[in-house]
C-alpha cells in the first residue's frame, strides 16, 4: 500500500500545520510500517517544504520515499496548474510500484517477490539526497528512481 506523507512540513504555510512538529505529520496509516509513505519533491528534485516529515507515531522511519510532485497533469487546481502535494507524489510512486507488479507479479516460489521484499527493493534503489543514506526524516530513503529499473541487472533481485 502506498499512502502520502502528508503536507505538514516544516515549511507548510497552511494554518492547521502550525505546531506539528516533529513525530505529529506522519501520524495515521501513513505510519504504518507495512505501508509506503510518500513525500515530495518538485520536478527538479528538490524537497518540497510543505512534506511531512518523520517520525512516524507508528514507525520510526517515516517517510519511505519521494515521489515527483510540481507537474502538469489532471489541471484539477486550475488551467495550467501543476499538481502538488504528497498527494500527487503518492500517485507516481504507486504507478511505479504497479508497474513493476505487472513485470513481476507476487509468485510465492520467489522469494524476491514477496510485498516485504518489492518494498526493500524500492527502498534500495531510491536515488539518495545529497549523499545522505542511510535514513533520514526529511527524504526517507531516497527518491523513487523509476528509470534504472529498465535495466535487467537492477531488477535481478526481484525477477
Amino acid at each position: 500500500m502506498v499512502f502520502a506523507a502528508g503536507n505538514c512540513g516544516p515549511l507548510c504555510p497552511a494554518s492547521t500545520c502550525h505546531g506539528l512538529g516533529p513525530g505529529l505529520a506522519i501520524n495515521g496509516a501513513n505510519s504504518h510500517p507495512d505501508v509506503l509513505t510518500v513525500g515530495a519533491v518538485d520536478v527538479t528534485g528538490a524537497l518540497a517544504g510543505y512534506s511531512a516529515q518523520g517520525p512516524g507515531t507508528l514507525s520510526n522511519e517515516k517517510p519511505d520515499l519521494l515521489g515527483y510532485s510540481h507537474f502538469l497533469g489532471s489541471e484539477a487546481l486550475g488551467h495550467r496548474k501543476p499538481d502538488d502535494g504528497t498527494s500527487a507524489a503518492a500517485p507516481v510512486v504507486a504507478g511505479v510500484v504497479a508497474a513493476l507488479r505487472s513485470q513481476f507479479p507476487f509468485d510465492p516460489s520467489r522469494p524476491g517477490r514477496h510485498p516485504r521484499q518489492m518494498r526493500d527493493f524500492l527502498l534500495a534503489e531510491a536515488h539518495v539526497a545529497s549523499g545522505r543514506k542511510p535514513f533520514a526524516h526529511d527524504v526517507g530513503w531516497g527518491t523513487i528512481s523509476a528509470g534504472r529499473f529498465l535495466n535487467p541487472s537492477v531488477t535481478a533481485a526481484i525477477a
